[in-house]
């Protein structure tokens, strides 16, 4: 991860710093995005046992087997608390027993779930008793791990898409022959490495689409729950009201922008070499705050540059488009002191000084169950009904809403996250 306040880095040196002296078969290997500033943190020790590199996605499996234990010590707070960090579940998918200080709960959660050798660190004999598990047990471990915590709800989407001609899959970092064979009969495959984050997958399934001339194109990701309502639905509200481009959510986060886990583009669009532009130059490499910066927020902005109108299926709820007054100043040095050693923090802070961006909410996070209530939004992030009473929060939600399709869902969703339990 990154070197930030919040990941720990400090706890961890309080606790490894008698073990990588006193034992000889104890080293430590630290995966970030700047090694150099991360090494730095353990000057004065024996830098023969630490080292510090830093990898891209497709890399980080290789590293994470080469080790026998990982950590994921956040401070506590409340952003920890409901925080849905990613390493957890590539340390989880490689079998790797997690030593972790309880200040996620999501981690907790599933920790239960995966039972076995994940451990609560309460005090120094908790890292003491600790021994490497065997290549049986850490595979075993893995194929608990992946059902529970891997994107894999692609199915779902696909099979409620009965508002489309044509389907293209991009399928990153998967073999084909994981994908359900129902699946591969149905729809035009692409295959890439797992690079890129959505965007990068996006750019190339369009690449493909381009192809067949098509009227509208709509983008999905699999990091939603859905469609709890048909689809059709949406489409005919949108189809409705004069827009060129539309999604199920806006954010007001810096700059207001359509989110990306769902979008769809109007033949205008389509027809246009701004569009295109944008999708051309967007690259392999770039880091998640990278890709929400120029990639979601990046895509608003070219399209409304060019003059095109943009809205979203569900209005953010009135008081949660964004924060003003002691709340604004609350959140906003909470977010400085969270982020201290984040090169893009200065930025931000920059933007919303000196060029009108704004400290806005996420409503596909903080106001999902009032949409899905209220709005009939079809799609849930993952991430949110994940957090501890999520799912019961999304039941309520659905309590008195129309049946069929969305029955089948939430069993789909129950089953998802009960399955390793």
């Amino acid at each position: 991860g990154s070197g930030a306040p919040w990941q720990g880095l400090e706890d961890m040196r309080g606790i490894l710093r008698g073990m990588i002296q006193s034992r000889d078969d104890t080293s430590l290997l630290l995966v970030c995005d700047r090694p150099d500033e991360a090494l730095e943190q353990f000057a004065g020790w024996n830098t023969t046992k630490i080292r510090a590199t830093s990898a891209t996605l497709q890399e980080v499996p290789h590293y994470l087997n080469a080790g026998d234990v990982a950590m994921l010590l956040r401070a506590a707070g409340p952003a920890s608390e409901v925080a849905s960090p990613i390493k957890f579940a590539e340390y989880a998918m490689c079998g790797l027993p997690v030593v972790h200080n309880g200040s996620v709960a999501q981690v907790r959660e599933f920790s239960e779930r995966l039972g076995g050798a994940n451990v609560l660190l309460r005090d120094q004999g908790d890292m003491d008793s600790l021994t490497p598990l065997d290549d049986t047990e850490r595979a075993r471990r893995a194929s608990m791990a992946r059902p529970l915590l891997s994107n894999e709800n692609t199915g779902q989407i696909l099979g409620a898409l009965e508002v489309v001609d044509e389907v293209v899959l991009v399928a990153a970092g998967q073999p084909v022959e994981a994908l359900p064979r129902e699946l591969r009969e149905r729809v035009e495959l692409v295959c890439r490495e797992n690079r890129g984050w959505d965007f990068a997958s996006y750019r190339d399934g369009l690449a493909v689409a381009r192809q067949h001339a098509p009227g509208r194109i709509t983008l999905c990701n699999d990091s939603v729950y859905g469609p709890l309502f048909p689809l059709q639905e949406a489409f005919s509200t949108m189809a409705d009201k004069a827009v060129d481009a539309w999604g199920m959510t806006a954010s007001n986060e810096l700059w207001w922008h359509l989110q990306s886990y769902f979008l769809s583009f109007s033949p205008a669009v389509i027809d246009a070499g701004a569009f295109w532009d944008f999708w051309e130059a967007v690259p392999d490499d770039a880091v998640r705050r990278e890709v929400i910066r120029n990639g979601e927020i990046g895509l608003s902005r070219v399209l409304l540059d060019a003059g095109f109108v943009l809205d979203a299926y569900c209005p953010t709820p009135k008081g949660g488009a964004d924060m003003t007054g002691p709340d604004k100043v609350r959140r906003g040095l909470a977010a400085i002191r969270g982020r201290w050693n984040d090169a893009n923090l200065y930025r931000d802070v920059a933007d919303v000084v000196f060029h009108g961006a704004r400290l806005g909410v996420n409503p596909s996070l903080a106001h999902w169950s009032t949409l899905v209530r209220e709005q009939r939004l079809p799609f849930v992030k993952r991430a949110a009904v994940a957090q501890s009473g999520g799912l019961d929060m999304l039941l309520r939600s659905m309590d008195g809403q129309s049946p069929g399709i969305c029955d089948e869902v939430l069993d789909a969703i129950k089953e998802d996250l009960q399955r390793g339990a």
